[in-house]
């Protein structure tokens, strides 16, 4: 667990519940961090873990984030040349669109020893990048990312620091799926990197939360979901061309109640992998999507049938 100096420990725990496996992660919350995550990308991969889904609607999002030592790196050889590649902290995407289209994130790259912040961009298919400054190791930090008033631009702000960046659409609010911890760029992690995430509770309406992969035994799985508003709630599984192969009868999910799911597949799967994407509708009736295209692996989840 990352070291927070400065934080004072509450009495209580938060703990994350891996279904099927029957694991049980638990911490201490801090004040300041109520909603914390600690995400891990291992050496070699370039997502994190854990891999949850979280639906973004709203006109911005809360962010508190800290960084420990792993979180600087040096590349050498034919890689140096990606050293100031941006990886990605957090954000959501947006304008109903995959987040390769339209996004806006906080990311972070490894610059002469230290972290440099950065403001990310994905509009209309194009990523720009800009910096919002450096912080130090095991340093607590605030950020924000808003919708202008005009709703043509995001206010990126970070510790005091403001930035403008031009959006993609000018819907009244974003409507998307949130954006977890990803390492580049081009490379992968050269190491195990840590990072803690308080997205504040800004996120809504559906948590679910799922083992990824998940070993899939006579068509059954489970999904624990809360939401922080009413919606009525569904999945969809997908073969590895993008074909949806079951869809969940829909239900609805009352705010505030977690749930745990059981899913029985009636179809007859061949083995492989299959993506799980979470679907949810608001009450007034806007779709929000766990990933708008499904054959994207990193932005669903997996489940594996044996062969």
């Amino acid at each position: 667990m990352l070291p927070l100096p400065s934080m004072k420990q509450t009495s209580g725990f938060f703990s994350v519940r891996v279904l099927g496996f029957g694991v049980l992660v638990t911490g201490m919350l801090f004040s300041g961090l109520t909603h914390a995550r600690d995400f891990t990308i291992k050496k070699g991969d370039h997502a994190s873990s854990p891999r949850v889904v979280r639906f973004f609607s709203g006109t911005s999002m809360k962010l508190g984030f800290v960084f420990d030592e792993s979180a600087n790196y040096v590349f050498t050889g034919s890689a140096a040349s990606d050293q100031l590649d941006t990886n990605k902290l957090y954000g959501f995407s947006d304008c109903k669109s995959h987040h390769s289209e339209n996004s806006a994130r906080f990311g972070w790259r490894s610059n002469q020893g230290r972290i440099e912040v950065m403001a990310f961009t994905h509009r209309s298919g194009k990523f720009y990048y800009e910096s919002l400054g450096f912080v130090e190791t095991n340093q607590f930090n605030r950020g924000s990312i808003s919708l202008s008033e005009d709703r043509k631009n995001y206010i990126y702000e970070m510790n005091g620091t403001r930035l403008e960046v031009e959006r993609g659409c000018e819907d009244a609010k974003a409507v998307g799926y949130a954006l977890h911890p990803y390492f580049g760029g081009n490379q992968v992690a050269p190491h195990d990197i840590r990072i803690r995430v308080d997205a504040g509770g800004e996120l809504a309406p559906v948590f679910a939360d799922i083992p990824y992969p998940t070993i899939l035994n006579g068509g059954a799985f489970k999904m624990k979901v809360s939401a922080e508003e009413g919606v009525s709630f569904l999945v969809r599984v997908y073969d590895s061309y993008g074909r949806k192969v079951w869809e969940s009868v829909r239900q609805t999910l009352e705010a505030g109640v977690e749930q745990v799911i059981d899913y029985q597949i009636n179809e007859v799967l061949v083995g492989g992998y299959y993506l799980v994407v979470p679907y949810a509708t608001t009450l007034d009736g806007v779709e929000l999507r766990a990933a708008i295209s499904p054959q994207v692996s990193g932005e669903a989840y997996r489940l594996m049938v044996p062969r």
